[in-house]
């Protein structure tokens, strides 16, 4: 039987009998959650984003906002703000998607995004899950963008 405890660098998600799912200790903040949304969601809506990267971000989302309700919970943010952050497109968001122009600049924010998770977090297992995630979209991305440039 397993029995969730807290380490030095993750939580479990609950401490209930055979809970295996973990979080890295710390928090992003409800504004480092935001900007984190409006990544995703611009790279998810944008024309370059193919079926692979799309897969991966939005495992991605899902899990940044879980994490979200666990650091701060859902009562923070009344119903439907909880989920504008990953999900729903609000004003902002729309005016930062027209900000990304071309594959390139998808890749600056996924990599400005990676940043903002390493600060956040300490290297842990969960973590490095979700770096992965963000390392294979910038990958795919740039390899589409190569292949187009040379058709």
């Amino acid at each position: 039987m397993i029995y969730p405890s807290a380490s030095k660098v993750t939580v479990p998600y609950n401490y209930a009998q055979g809970t295996a799912r973990r979080r890295p200790v710390g928090a992003l903040g409800i504004e480092g959650h935001i900007q984190a949304g409006r990544i995703i969601k611009a790279a998810l809506r944008s024309r370059l984003t193919r079926s692979g990267v799309y897969t991966r971000l939005g495992s991605l989302r899902s899990e940044l906002e879980n994490w979200l309700s666990l650091e701060i919970g859902r009562e923070q943010l009344d119903g439907p703000e909880f989920f504008d952050v990953y999900y729903r497109e609000t004003s902002a968001d729309e005016a930062y998607k027209k900000t990304l122009k071309s594959a390139d600049d998808i890749v600056t924010n996924l990599e400005l995004l990676k940043r903002k998770l390493e600060d956040a977090y300490p290297s842990c297992a969960p973590l490095r899950k979700q770096l992965r995630c963000i390392e294979m979209s910038i990958s795919m991305i740039q390899k589409t963008n190569r292949q187009k440039v040379e058709i």
